[in-house]
């Protein structure tokens, strides 16, 4: 290997360790973009809350879809919301309570999904009442993952297929 360092002028040992450097920024570049696409996977799943509101925004989109939702103050928890009812052939979760008043940015599923269970893009309306339960984000105050989502219209969908095991401690 020495002889060939002199012979090249360490080329080779120049090139291997662009080649190394290459790899290492491509590979955290990667982990970057995974980052930003999975950022959001901290969320309180021992604290659901409920939604109803008006949609401000829809965002119909690849890889999540997401609305944002004005709640606005003395939302109460309605007799179909309440702990152990069943929606759609699941128990709502215990320990649930209405969400604060303000604006929310909710993250719904990914679109194909949602459409899949019957609800399109177009059912999503400005002004529109929006209702769903919801898990909070454990690190962006007002952002929330949906697990139940009802529209307009009387659609109603799960989207989550199980409790999400997954707390802020």
């Amino acid at each position: 290997m020495a002889q060939s360092d002199t012979h090249d002028g360490g080329k080779a040992k120049r090139r291997a360790l662009a080649l190394l450097c290459t790899a290492v920024f491509a590979i955290l570049g990667l982990a970057t973009a995974v980052e930003a696409h999975h950022g959001f996977v901290r969320f309180e799943s021992t604290q659901p809350l409920y939604f109803e509101g008006r949609i401000r925004e829809v965002y119909w989109q690849y890889p999540h879809s997401y609305v944002r939702v004005e709640v606005e103050p003395g939302v109460v928890l309605p007799p179909d919301y309440m702990p152990g009812a069943e929606i759609e052939g699941r128990a709502v979760p215990q320990g649930i309570r209405a969400a604060q008043e303000g604006l929310w940015a909710l993250v719904i599923s990914a679109f194909w999904q949602l459409e899949k269970a019957g609800i399109m893009g177009a059912d999503l309306k400005d002004n529109d009442t929006f209702r769903a339960i919801a898990y909070p984000s454990c690190d962006m105050e007002s952002d929330a993952y949906v697990a139940f989502v009802e529209i307009t219209g009387g659609k109603r969908y799960w989207v989550t297929e199980t409790t999400l095991p997954v707390s802020c401690e």
